[in-house]
């Protein structure tokens, strides 16, 4: 439900029967094309609409979380991976001195899909 020109009503499910959770949310318009979801509870996520997909990253206890909302066709396609395991490669500083530094690149192992 449309609550002003910029908030929306959102909820988020996860879950089913007995382990269903339902989080009552705000969906709110920041700028052009950034918006965020306000879960009322402190935690507000940064979210960005690239063509007709919004995507969210966050982290939470150590778990770099990759949210996507698709819509197409009056229906939301939601999809989320979760990693865990960061490594950390590059960061090598040059031999020479016409050389560039490689710079520090992390890299995270996917361990959810949705």
């Amino acid at each position: 439900m449309q609550l002003n020109d910029s908030t929306y009503n959102w909820t988020i499910i996860y879950g089913e029967d007995s382990l269903r959770q339902e989080r009552k949310c705000l969906f709110r318009q920041a700028k052009e094309n950034e918006f965020v979801i306000d879960e009322k509870n402190g935690i507000v996520l940064s979210t960005n609409l690239i063509g007709a997909t919004f995507f969210s990253v966050f982290e939470v206890q150590s778990n770099l979380i990759q949210a996507t909302y698709t819509f197409k066709k009056n229906k939301i396609y939601f999809e989320l991976t979760s990693s865990s395991t960061k490594s950390e490669t590059g960061n090598v500083k040059p031999l020479a001195a016409d050389e560039e530094t490689i710079p520090r690149v992390y890299s995270y192992e996917t361990t959810t899909e949705q």
